[in-house]
């Protein structure tokens, strides 16, 4: 029997800004047929629709920035108040992704990784191309792997020591030769 239930809260990060954009979920970790998602507000509000009483995970994350910690919520009744913290870390790597043809690539992955640590990052480019990775103070190795251009990593290591890098932008390397695989994939 469905119902028409909501958990409503709010998504914020350590020092308690609120977080916009972010996608906020529930499940029943224990199967069933309930779920449900949203998007916070620029508040960072949330209200998700549960079609299904019982107990459900609910978690939140954004490109660019670690998942939050899913929390347990009993859904007998609309559910108030919850509050779902992100670690955010304190600064960032942005650019853009290019083809073999120096056009912007959109929605493609970009990641970074810490070379002398655990810490990593990992986003989508927009739809003009642009990419924001949240990290901390270190060493980090920024890369892709983009329709037309394949596997690119930035030249030099981004070093981030107090203060955020932005025109990391990521090419293919000049002379890279492209060829073009074809063929028929068929069920026998």
């Amino acid at each position: 029997n469905q119902v028409s239930i909501t958990i409503q809260g709010t998504i914020e990060d350590d020092s308690g800004n609120y977080i916009a954009d972010a996608e906020v979920f529930a499940y029943q970790p224990t199967g069933g047929f309930g779920g449900a998602n949203t998007t916070t507000a620029t508040d960072g509000t949330f209200t998700l629709k549960i079609p299904v009483l019982g107990t459900y995970k609910v978690g939140a994350f954004k490109p660019g920035l670690p998942q939050a910690r899913e929390i347990v919520v009993d859904v007998q009744a609309d559910v108030t108040g919850i509050t779902i913290k992100m670690q955010k870390p304190s600064y960032t790597i942005s650019g853009q992704v290019f083809n073999a043809n120096s056009q912007a690539v959109s929605y493609t992955p970009v990641w970074a990784y810490e070379q002398n640590g655990m810490g990593h990052s990992e986003t989508m480019t927009d739809a003009a191309g642009n990419y924001i990775l949240y990290i901390d103070n270190g060493s980090w190795t920024v890369e892709s792997d983009a329709p037309g251009a394949g596997w690119m990593q930035y030249d030099s290591a981004v070093i981030i020591n107090g203060a955020s890098m932005s025109g990391i932008d990521l090419n293919p390397t000049a002379g890279t030769s492209w060829k073009t695989i074809s063929g028929t994939v068929s069920i026998n």
